[in-house]
């Protein structure tokens, strides 16, 4: 059954899956994630369109967000050295300077259509695990919300969501939400919804500065 209330429906759904997300630690965190992320249930069959709710996806890559601390040393990337946040493993070495992990575990939507627009709720649920360099306190984690429609982008929004760390000995769960989605309502099951990390605009913003 779709959900159509607002964000207290998504909310309510993402508590219970942050619930059942264990605390484990790295790579056992990103083998959790790599299980049970990858798209939220479609919707129910439906010939009518007033029924349709476009699914949310996480594309490869997206589900986690590795920080490093500043000036790390990492290898020149290659294939094998690449990890799914597109950082770059240094051989194992460069994990003494991991800050922080994150991972989104579970993404939902809930969908209502008014006068022509389609409202979306979407909301994702993970968790962040600190490392060596990590600390106390509160991070913000890149996440983008996008609707497409073949290659016409209809809606994104690159978020910076705050998480407070309060302690650096277990996993810290999160919940995000975005009920501002908006666009014009679909004329047919043609839309694509992704939800995920995206640290690029910020690291572009950071290298133009350094030219000038």
């Amino acid at each position: 059954m779709l959900l159509r209330n607002n964000k207290f429906a998504v909310g309510a759904l993402l508590i219970g899956v942050t619930f059942a997300i264990s605390a484990c630690q790295s790579d056992s965190a990103k083998k959790a994630a790599d299980a049970g992320a990858v798209q939220a249930p479609p919707p129910p069959a439906a010939d009518n369109l007033a029924a349709y709710c476009p699914s949310v996806n996480l594309r490869s890559g997206t589900a986690f967000y590795d920080v490093y601390a500043k000036g790390a040393k990492k290898k020149k990337p290659s294939e094998d050295e690449t990890d799914t946040s597109g950082q770059t493993s240094d051989n194992g070495d460069n994990s003494n300077n991991v800050v922080y992990q994150a991972s989104i575990s579970q993404v939902t939507r809930s969908c209502k259509t008014v006068n022509g627009t389609m409202m979306m709720t979407i909301g994702a649920a993970g968790k962040v695990v600190t490392g060596p360099q990590g600390k106390a306190g509160t991070i913000n984690m890149p996440i983008r919300v996008a609707v497409l429609r073949g290659d016409q982008v209809l809606y994104s929004n690159l978020a910076h969501y705050p998480v407070d760390i309060k302690s650096t000995a277990a996993a810290t769960q999160f919940i995000y939400t975005n009920d501002n989605v908006s666009f014009a309502a679909p004329k047919s099951h043609d839309t694509l919804v992704y939800i995920g990390f995206d640290p690029g605009p910020e690291k572009a913003a950071a290298k133009k500065k350094k030219k000038k």
